[in-house]
C-alpha cells in the first residue's frame, strides 16, 4: 500500500500558505499536488488570519514576521 506524501497520519491533506516572498515555491507545491494558498497582495497579518481560519501551514522567509509570531506565543 502506497503512502501519500500530501496527507498527514490523520488522513487530512497537508495545506500550505506561502507569503509574498515565496511565489515560486507556491507554484512548485501546486505542481506537486499540494493545496497551496498564495497571493502577493495579502499582508502578513491577513495571511496569519487565513492560516488560522483555514488550518494552513504557514511558509515564510520574512524574519520580522516570524519574530512577531514567536513573541505572540
Amino acid at each position: 500500500m502506497g503512502v501519500s506524501m500530501s496527507r498527514l497520519d490523520s488522513g487530512k491533506a497537508i495545506r500550505f500558505a506561502c507569503d509574498s516572498m515565496l511565489g515560486r515555491l507556491a507554484r512548485w507545491l501546486r505542481l506537486l499536488g499540494y493545496d497551496t494558498f498564495y497571493s502577493s497582495d495579502v499582508k502578513d497579518y491577513e495571511l496569519l488570519e487565513i492560516c488560522l481560519q483555514e488550518n494552513l501551514i504557514l511558509l515564510t522567509r520574512t524574519w520580522n514576521f516570524l519574530n512577531r509570531l514567536f513573541r505572540m506565543v
